[in-house]
């Protein structure tokens, strides 16, 4: 596994061999996914979901429950997925999944979509209670939920959130965003900015193999093992001197302009 799509997002389908689908999201990222996890649209049928009265999830997971029957769960749900609204009572939004189904999801645990994407923006504070109600979930190569997650996929997860669309790798991550000077001190990093962590290859090139998020007081949040925190300054308890002798670089992402690879979700034409 090198990605995942969580429910709701838009991709494309390139090829089809078999039961599988090559498919690209809307990172820019390829790989195959099996076609009973996909709902094809035709390019009508998109048009009218990019229209369509849509939900987002914005807490961390819960669970979709029956209309008539709120012992029954139809689906679980992460932060992220994108419903369409059916109709609306008291407490909850009846929803309706890609595939089909219904459900209904608690008011207080989604927002409307248009309404989000056009409102929504990066903020530290809001990253980092984001990234550390995180804390513990475990370690998946490839994943890019609030259940599990890469050091990339976290980071990803983290900033969509806040409305940005990231690249999927580390590697693809570093090369997007202004860059923080960290040769000397740690003093030009802000509470949000990605750090990233690596090697050098022969030829003097940076290899880029993980990264996390700087939530301040020389600390950062990432994916290794499980969600943690760790430090840069050698006196703390939860300092790491392995992370600090491959710290590569720095990148801000809040208040750059967006672009291919930290494209914010307003302008992504998969979206809206």
């Amino acid at each position: 596994m090198v990605s995942q799509a969580i429910m709701g997002t838009p991709i494309k389908i390139l090829k089809k061999s078999g039961s599988w689908m090559l498919v690209q999201t809307p990172d820019y990222y390829i790989g195959w996914a099996s076609d009973s996890g996909i709902k094809e649209f035709d390019e009508k049928k998109m048009a009218e979901w990019r229209k369509s009265k849509r939900l987002i999830f914005t807490t961390k997971s819960g669970d979709i429950l029956s209309e008539k029957d709120d012992q029954a769960i139809v689906s679980d749900i992460v932060s992220g997925c994108i419903v369409n609204l059916v109709s609306e009572q008291r407490e909850y939004y009846l929803v309706e999944l890609p595939d089909g189904r219904n459900g209904r999801i608690d008011k207080k645990n989604s927002q409307n979509f248009c309404k989000w994407c056009h409102e929504i923006k990066p903020e530290a504070q809001k990253l980092i209670s984001f990234a550390k109600s995180m804390t513990g979930s475990p370690y998946l190569w490839g994943g890019t939920s609030t259940k599990m997650a890469d050091c990339s996929g976290f980071v990803k997860t983290i900033y969509f959130m806040g409305g940005v669309i990231l690249a999927r790798d580390a590697s693809q991550q570093f090369l997007h965003g202004e860059e923080v000077d960290i040769s000397s001190s740690f003093e030009l990093l802000q509470p949000g900015d990605l750090l990233f962590f690596g090697s050098v290859n022969s030829d003097g090139a940076k290899r880029i193999t993980h990264t996390g998020m700087y939530i301040g007081d020389t600390e950062f949040i990432h994916s290794s093992g499980m969600v943690k925190v760790n430090s840069l300054d050698s006196t703390r308890m939860n300092y790491s001197s392995y992370l600090l002798k491959i710290l590569m670089g720095a990148k801000r992402i809040i208040g750059t302009d967006s672009e291919r690879g930290i494209e914010h979700v307003t302008l992504n034409s998969w979206y809206n």
